[in-house]
């Protein structure tokens, strides 16, 4: 579930990169007067964000494919018209755009691959995905437009409790803010305040805005509260704190330290990200990090009392956004007044508790390499390309799939930029590297694709569900590995479809269909097994979807099981695969894992 929750998280970081652009079109074009400006900003912020979310999520979660992309847009478009076709009053916002964005990526996932007969070829693959978003999303629009309304109503209950919560609620927010950040989901309560909770009705024109940012823009009088607190964070406290940092700094490591947090500074000064600064000091001195996010809180507590409003989190957008907001200034002498608590606080602290902050551990680190060697470094120390399964980003943070989390040297990342590591289960792992991280994982993505198949070759699951190590699969025969090495996958049972975990030719289908042989075009057999002595169900249970001699590609559908007669028969349904007599393959050793999508084995070559 966390692992769904961090590329969700990603995922959401896609169309807000829009925002900024489309704040400051409606600034401008209000201030200037130039009515098509203003139209532009305020179609990105009201009218088109859900269908920009929609797509900017299936984007997302599949690493930009274009064509799961189209399936978002899509499918929203098809969801909306059979939700307001039930009922004409319900609106589903950014929460539907999200919806269908995630929905469309689960198909792209599950269908990508997908061969129909020959004379509807034409639809095979990716180009099925539209198709099937469009179904998918015609029933779901359906049965939303039948059971949304009081899921709408809930969800604006709880928005005006927190909106009435008042200064309570605004420190709530700002403390949960800041303590979400080290698990990347932060977006994800920050999202809902911006684009759902709150409701504005226009009283000249009955227009119905939703969420902090629709609202600030369209003169909602209560709206603004919630971001104006950090202004004062962003462009004041945070930069205090790196200084304070900097200046108890041991006098061999300053200068690198300085480096480093300078630059952390100006990010937070001029764009609001503060993981850079952050990331230094998260995990090697809570006690401060606590301290920030408590402080944030009272910032945004604060701002509330003395009734400043206004949206942003850095200095480009407080000038912007100056003509909507009300009481601004105020931003200013706060934030001074924080700067103050946050420096010398923060040297108190490192002093009183000698917290190992950035610059008062070890010894001076030598430079890093040149940039242009930065990449190869990184994946060497990341353990190689046969360790690194997935490659992600998000503004700050380079997010790795995994094999083994032991063969990543972080000392080594640390000289390379990393500031900071957060690690998610054994075979996910985020390594803070600034905002030049999706150049970083972009590159890495190059260099692992280059890797020929014949040098790396990886398998991914079959199922979803939780792996289990082969030595606890209840089977001799596989738990002593004389089938070769493996892995077992123990089912969630939401999915009836196995499907294939590498690419290659059907070598043999066992009578019954509980087993397959698969020959890899290098050569190997890969051998899929579901469930524990399942041959006495004599096929029971089991629909094979191809035969002997097909060829498969990586994640296409093998065998239909109806697992409720598994249950039935009393029969383990753990799934086993195994590389028959091929030695060096490195598997994981636990976790959940994807159906088609997580890599459970990789084995280099030569």
């Amino acid at each position: 579930m966390q692992k769904v929750l961090q590329r969700l998280s990603a995922a959401l970081m896609v169309p807000v990169i829009i925002l900024p652009i489309a704040a400051l079109f409606l600034a401008l074009g209000l201030q200037l007067q130039i009515p098509p400006v203003i139209a532009a900003g305020r179609a990105i912020m009201i009218e088109y964000l859900p269908l920009l979310f929609a797509v900017g999520v299936a984007l997302g979660f599949t690493r930009y494919d274009g064509m799961a992309g189209f399936a978002g847009v899509a499918g929203y478009v098809v969801m909306v018209g059979a939700l307001t076709a039930v009922n004409a009053e319900l609106d589903m916002g950014v929460l539907g755009g999200i919806i269908s964005g995630a929905i469309s990526a689960w198909l792209f996932f599950r269908y990508k691959d997908i061969r129909l007969p020959e004379y509807l070829g034409l639809f095979s693959g990716k180009r099925f995905v539209p198709m099937a978003a469009a179904v998918v999303n015609l029933l779901a629009g359906t049965l939303f437009g039948y059971v949304w309304l009081p899921v709408q109503q809930a969800i604006f209950a709880f928005g005006e409790w927190i909106m009435a919560g008042g200064a309570l609620g605004l420190f709530f927010y700002g403390l949960t803010n800041r303590l979400l950040i080290p698990t990347g989901l932060h977006h994800i309560i920050q999202n809902l305040i911006l684009y759902t909770f709150g409701v504005y009705t226009d009283p000249a024109t009955g227009v119905v805005y939703q969420g902090e940012i629709q609202r600030f823009f369209a003169g909602d009088p209560t709206a603004g509260n919630f971001s104006a607190g950090f202004f004062i964070v962003m462009m004041f406290a945070v930069p205090a704190l790196c200084l304070g940092m900097i200046h108890e700094a041991r006098p061999a490591q300053r200068k690198r330290a300085a480096g480093i947090l300078v630059t952390a500074a100006l990010t937070s000064i001029m764009t609001g990200i503060t993981e850079p600064a952050e990331f230094t000091f998260m995990f090697a001195a809570p006690l401060l990090y606590g301290a920030h996010a408590v402080l944030t809180g009272t910032a945004t507590l604060l701002s509330h009392i003395l009734g400043i409003r206004h949206y942003g989190f850095a200095l480009p957008m407080y000038l912007i956004n100056w003509r909507f907001s009300e009481n601004a200034w105020l931003i200013v002498p706060l934030g001074v007044l924080y700067a103050a608590v946050y420096y010398f606080g923060t040297r108190f602290l490192i002093r009183r508790f000698n917290l190992p902050t950035l610059g008062r551990t070890g010894e001076e680190s030598a430079a890093p390499s040149a940039p242009a060697d930065t990449c190869e470094q990184l994946l060497k120390a990341l353990g190689g390309p046969t360790n690194i399964t997935a490659v992600d980003f998000c503004l700050t943070r380079l997010r790795l799939g995994v094999v083994e989390m032991n063969k990543v040297d972080t000392k080594e990342l640390e000289r390379l930029g990393a500031i900071g590591f957060s690690r998610v289960g054994a075979d996910y792992l985020q390594v803070i590297m600034g905002t030049q991280s999706q150049a970083y994982a972009e590159q890495l993505r190059r260099m692992i694709g280059s890797v020929t198949c014949e040098q790396v070759q990886t398998l991914v699951s079959p199922l979803t569900g939780q792996v289990v190590s082969l030595a606890q699969v209840p089977d001799d025969v596989f738990s002593r590995g004389l089938m070769g090495p493996g892995v077992g996958i123990a089912p969630d049972f939401g999915q009836e479809t196995v499907v294939a975990p590498c690419a290659g030719s059907i070598e043999k289908v066992f009578p019954g269909g509980h087993a397959l042989v698969i020959r890899q075009v290098t050569g190997e057999q890969i051998l899929l097994h579901i469930g524990i002595d399942t041959v006495h169900l004599k096929g029971q249970g089991f629909v094979v979807l191809t035969g002997q001699g097909a060829s498969v590609g990586t994640g296409e559908p093998l065998v239909q099981v109806d697992w409720a007669v598994l249950t039935q028969q009393k029969v383990n349904p753990i799934t086993i695969v195994c590389c028959m007599e091929q030695p060096g393959w490195s598997f994981i050793e636990g976790g959940s894992v994807t159906a088609g999508v997580d890599v459970i084995a990789t084995r280099r070559r030569g």
